[in-house]
Protein backbone atom coordinates (compact mmCIF):
# COMPACT_ATOMS: atom_id res chain seq x y z
CA UNK A 1 0.00 0.00 0.00
CA UNK A 2 1.51 3.51 -0.93
CA UNK A 3 2.06 6.22 2.03
CA UNK A 4 0.31 9.31 1.86
CA UNK A 5 2.20 12.16 -1.27
CA UNK A 6 4.93 14.39 0.26
CA UNK A 7 3.93 17.78 -0.29
CA UNK A 8 7.70 18.53 0.51
CA UNK A 9 8.93 17.30 -3.08
CA UNK A 10 7.70 17.76 -6.78
CA UNK A 11 8.81 15.93 -9.97
CA UNK A 12 10.88 18.20 -12.08
CA UNK A 13 9.54 19.39 -15.20
CA UNK A 14 13.18 18.96 -16.89
CA UNK A 15 12.63 14.64 -16.54
CA UNK A 16 13.61 12.46 -19.43
CA UNK A 17 12.72 8.86 -18.80
CA UNK A 18 14.42 6.12 -21.11
CA UNK A 19 13.16 2.20 -20.95
CA UNK A 20 16.05 0.24 -20.80
CA UNK A 21 16.42 -3.67 -22.69
CA UNK A 22 15.94 -4.83 -18.88
CA UNK A 23 13.29 -3.12 -18.46
CA UNK A 24 14.67 -0.87 -15.91
CA UNK A 25 14.50 2.94 -16.23
CA UNK A 26 17.05 5.45 -16.95
CA UNK A 27 15.73 8.86 -15.70
CA UNK A 28 17.33 12.12 -15.53
CA UNK A 29 16.69 15.46 -15.02
CA UNK A 30 18.22 16.94 -18.69
CA UNK A 31 19.54 20.50 -16.83
CA UNK A 32 21.83 17.84 -14.94
CA UNK A 33 22.68 14.45 -17.54
CA UNK A 34 22.79 12.35 -14.73
CA UNK A 35 21.14 9.26 -15.08
CA UNK A 36 19.65 7.58 -11.96
CA UNK A 37 18.48 4.24 -12.40
CA UNK A 38 14.94 2.36 -11.35
CA UNK A 39 12.22 -0.04 -12.16
CA UNK A 40 8.89 0.84 -13.08
CA UNK A 41 7.19 1.28 -9.69
CA UNK A 42 9.93 3.16 -8.30
CA UNK A 43 9.33 5.48 -11.53
CA UNK A 44 5.30 5.96 -10.78
CA UNK A 45 5.94 5.95 -7.31
CA UNK A 46 7.69 9.08 -7.46
CA UNK A 47 6.03 10.67 -10.64
CA UNK A 48 3.36 10.89 -7.90
CA UNK A 49 5.15 11.99 -5.60
CA UNK A 50 5.08 9.04 -2.79
CA UNK A 51 8.36 8.97 -1.58
CA UNK A 52 8.65 7.75 1.75
CA UNK A 53 12.27 8.93 2.21
CA UNK A 54 14.45 11.39 0.31
CA UNK A 55 16.26 9.19 -1.58
CA UNK A 56 19.68 10.45 -2.14
CA UNK A 57 20.17 9.60 -5.96
CA UNK A 58 16.75 11.34 -6.70
CA UNK A 59 17.16 14.33 -4.56
CA UNK A 60 20.48 15.19 -5.37
CA UNK A 61 20.41 14.70 -9.24
CA UNK A 62 17.33 16.59 -9.47
CA UNK A 63 14.99 13.92 -10.08
CA UNK A 64 12.48 15.46 -7.43
CA UNK A 65 12.79 19.52 -6.53
CA UNK A 66 11.51 21.23 -3.31
CA UNK A 67 10.34 24.02 -5.95
CA UNK A 68 10.22 24.81 -9.41
CA UNK A 69 12.82 27.97 -8.30
CA UNK A 70 15.56 24.58 -8.20
CA UNK A 71 15.38 24.14 -11.85
CA UNK A 72 14.79 28.16 -12.50
CA UNK A 73 18.30 28.93 -10.10
CA UNK A 74 20.62 26.08 -11.98
CA UNK A 75 19.10 27.36 -15.83
CA UNK A 76 20.26 30.56 -14.31
CA UNK A 77 23.62 29.58 -12.79
CA UNK A 78 24.37 27.39 -16.31
CA UNK A 79 23.46 31.03 -18.04
CA UNK A 80 26.13 32.86 -15.71
CA UNK A 81 28.60 30.10 -16.06
CA UNK A 82 28.69 30.27 -19.98
CA UNK A 83 28.16 33.81 -20.53
CA UNK A 84 31.59 33.81 -17.85
CA UNK A 85 33.77 30.92 -20.29
CA UNK A 86 32.46 32.56 -23.87
CA UNK A 87 31.57 35.53 -25.03
CA UNK A 88 29.59 35.04 -27.77
CA UNK A 89 27.52 32.02 -29.56
CA UNK A 90 28.94 30.16 -32.13
CA UNK A 91 25.52 28.04 -32.61
CA UNK A 92 22.33 28.15 -32.35
CA UNK A 93 19.74 24.91 -32.27
CA UNK A 94 15.85 25.47 -33.49
CA UNK A 95 14.02 22.27 -32.22
CA UNK A 96 11.23 22.89 -34.84
CA UNK A 97 9.34 19.93 -33.95
CA UNK A 98 9.22 16.51 -31.90
CA UNK A 99 7.29 14.62 -34.58
CA UNK A 100 8.92 12.52 -37.48
CA UNK A 101 7.88 10.74 -40.08
CA UNK A 102 9.90 7.50 -38.98
CA UNK A 103 9.83 5.29 -36.50
CA UNK A 104 13.55 4.25 -36.52
CA UNK A 105 14.05 1.25 -34.14
CA UNK A 106 17.23 3.17 -32.13
CA UNK A 107 16.13 6.65 -31.99
CA UNK A 108 15.89 7.99 -28.25
CA UNK A 109 13.27 10.98 -29.31
CA UNK A 110 10.64 8.83 -29.38
CA UNK A 111 10.58 7.74 -25.93
CA UNK A 112 9.91 11.45 -25.27
CA UNK A 113 6.61 11.73 -27.73
CA UNK A 114 3.97 10.68 -24.81
CA UNK A 115 5.81 14.40 -23.06
CA UNK A 116 6.23 16.54 -25.96
CA UNK A 117 3.29 15.03 -28.34
CA UNK A 118 2.95 16.88 -31.51
CA UNK A 119 4.91 20.23 -30.42
CA UNK A 120 6.17 22.51 -32.75
CA UNK A 121 8.22 25.52 -32.32
CA UNK A 122 5.76 28.84 -32.68
CA UNK A 123 6.74 32.21 -34.33
CA UNK A 124 6.34 34.01 -31.12
CA UNK A 125 9.33 31.88 -29.76
CA UNK A 126 11.57 32.49 -32.83
CA UNK A 127 10.42 36.48 -32.82
CA UNK A 128 11.49 36.74 -28.87
CA UNK A 129 14.63 34.77 -30.00
CA UNK A 130 15.92 37.50 -32.93
CA UNK A 131 14.64 40.14 -31.27
CA UNK A 132 16.93 39.72 -28.21
CA UNK A 133 20.09 38.84 -30.52
CA UNK A 134 19.06 42.00 -32.22
CA UNK A 135 19.38 44.13 -28.17
CA UNK A 136 22.55 41.95 -27.73
CA UNK A 137 20.99 40.31 -24.69
CA UNK A 138 22.11 37.13 -26.42
CA UNK A 139 25.43 37.49 -28.19
CA UNK A 140 25.90 35.60 -31.36
CA UNK A 141 28.74 35.41 -33.28
CA UNK A 142 28.41 37.32 -37.08
CA UNK A 143 29.06 34.12 -38.99
CA UNK A 144 27.08 32.39 -36.27
CA UNK A 145 25.10 28.91 -37.27
CA UNK A 146 21.65 28.44 -37.13
CA UNK A 147 20.79 24.42 -37.33
CA UNK A 148 17.37 23.59 -38.41
CA UNK A 149 16.69 20.14 -35.76
CA UNK A 150 14.19 18.02 -34.75
CA UNK A 151 12.23 15.09 -35.22
CA UNK A 152 12.16 15.78 -38.71
CA UNK A 153 12.46 19.42 -39.18
CA UNK A 154 11.25 19.43 -42.66
CA UNK A 155 8.17 18.46 -40.63
CA UNK A 156 7.59 22.51 -40.10
CA UNK A 157 9.11 23.96 -43.43
CA UNK A 158 6.81 26.63 -42.90
CA UNK A 159 8.94 27.90 -40.06
CA UNK A 160 12.30 27.21 -41.26
CA UNK A 161 11.51 29.80 -44.30
CA UNK A 162 10.01 32.14 -41.81
CA UNK A 163 13.82 31.90 -40.12
CA UNK A 164 15.20 32.13 -43.35
CA UNK A 165 13.96 35.84 -43.75
CA UNK A 166 15.90 37.08 -40.79
CA UNK A 167 18.76 37.17 -43.22
CA UNK A 168 18.03 40.27 -44.61
CA UNK A 169 19.14 41.16 -40.58
CA UNK A 170 22.13 38.51 -40.42
CA UNK A 171 23.38 38.42 -43.58
CA UNK A 172 26.39 36.74 -42.37
CA UNK A 173 24.79 34.09 -40.59
CA UNK A 174 24.77 30.49 -41.91
CA UNK A 175 22.42 27.57 -41.94
CA UNK A 176 22.53 23.68 -41.38
CA UNK A 177 19.58 21.59 -41.57
CA UNK A 178 19.52 18.09 -40.15
CA UNK A 179 17.26 15.35 -41.64
CA UNK A 180 16.40 11.91 -42.29
CA UNK A 181 15.93 13.18 -46.15
CA UNK A 182 12.79 11.70 -47.02
CA UNK A 183 10.54 14.87 -47.08
CA UNK A 184 13.52 17.32 -49.49
CA UNK A 185 11.56 18.27 -53.05
CA UNK A 186 12.92 19.87 -56.17
CA UNK A 187 11.13 22.88 -54.22
CA UNK A 188 12.88 22.98 -51.00
CA UNK A 189 16.31 21.71 -52.24
CA UNK A 190 16.09 25.24 -54.54
CA UNK A 191 14.96 26.78 -51.47
CA UNK A 192 18.11 25.64 -49.44
CA UNK A 193 20.44 26.16 -52.21
CA UNK A 194 19.22 30.05 -52.95
CA UNK A 195 19.78 30.77 -48.84
CA UNK A 196 23.00 28.53 -49.01
CA UNK A 197 21.69 26.09 -46.26
CA UNK A 198 24.11 23.25 -45.26
CA UNK A 199 22.38 19.68 -45.59
CA UNK A 200 22.99 17.06 -43.06
CA UNK A 201 21.17 13.74 -43.63
CA UNK A 202 21.55 11.31 -41.30
CA UNK A 203 21.50 6.99 -42.91
CA UNK A 204 23.14 4.00 -41.57
CA UNK A 205 24.95 2.72 -44.01
CA UNK A 206 24.16 0.84 -47.41
CA UNK A 207 20.54 0.60 -48.81
CA UNK A 208 19.78 -2.73 -46.75
CA UNK A 209 21.20 -1.84 -43.56
CA UNK A 210 19.05 1.58 -43.57
CA UNK A 211 16.03 0.32 -44.19
CA UNK A 212 15.98 -2.10 -41.88
CA UNK A 213 16.26 0.46 -39.26
CA UNK A 214 13.83 3.00 -40.88
CA UNK A 215 10.12 2.42 -41.48
CA UNK A 216 8.10 5.11 -41.99
CA UNK A 217 5.31 6.06 -39.61
CA UNK A 218 1.71 4.18 -41.21
CA UNK A 219 -0.03 7.68 -40.56
CA UNK A 220 2.84 9.65 -42.30
CA UNK A 221 3.73 8.18 -45.18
Amino acid sequence: MMSEANSKFEFSDHIITYKLNNGMYAVYNNLYTIPVFMDENDLIRIKNNYIDAVEKDILSRSIIITSKDNDLAYISNIKDFYNSKCNKYEYVMFMLTRKCNLKCDYCIEKTNTKDFGNYYISKDVIDCFFENVKNKKIQLEKDATIIFYGGEPLLNIGMIKYILDFKNDFPDFKFTIVTNGTLLSEDIIDLFIENKVNIAVSIDGDRTITNSHRKFKKDMS
